[in-house]
């Protein structure tokens, strides 16, 4: 619900520098990053656990870029940064960008939807977003109203 998993490779000889994004596009933009250098055998080994519910969908370089770089940005004007493995990936994505794809961040009612995710610390997230946008300003699901 809302996330994008981005797989951004470059391959280098017989091995693939690879970063995987977990994008959040209605509230927390960037949750997640994995990234390495891997052997053709086990980078392609590694993509069914990272796609566990459905194949990868291949799509061009310049929306996956604006995928994950407008997350950042949106979860910025929310008061959310990446975590810090961010930085060490994120020269796979080029230079930051302003997305030129027509991606709406945002929950389905036009405001932020915080869904609380397993590692999240939801009293931290909403206290920001209710300083920020006030309590009528964004919405939350937890996993059991799934």
């Amino acid at each position: 619900m809302g996330h994008a998993r981005m797989t951004i490779t470059r391959q280098s000889g017989k091995e693939f520098v690879a970063a995987i994004f977990l994008v959040d596009l209605y509230c927390l933009g960037v949750k997640d990053v994995m990234g390495g250098i891997h052997k053709r055998t086990m980078f392609q080994a590694m993509l069914p656990a990272v796609y566990f519910d459905g194949k990868p969908e291949v799509i061009d370089f310049d929306l996956a870029r604006d995928i994950v770089w407008g997350g950042v940005q949106y979860a910025r004007s929310l008061g959310f940064e990446p975590p810090s493995e961010f930085e060490g990936e994120k020269y796979l994505l080029g230079v930051e960008t302003t997305p030129q794809n027509n991606i709406i961040f945002g929950g389905p009612a036009g405001k932020p939807l915080y869904v609380v995710g397993p590692q999240d610390i939801p009293e931290n997230i909403i206290q920001s977003l209710e300083e920020r946008l006030g309590k009528d300003g964004f919405q939350v699901v937890y996993p059991d109203e799934f």
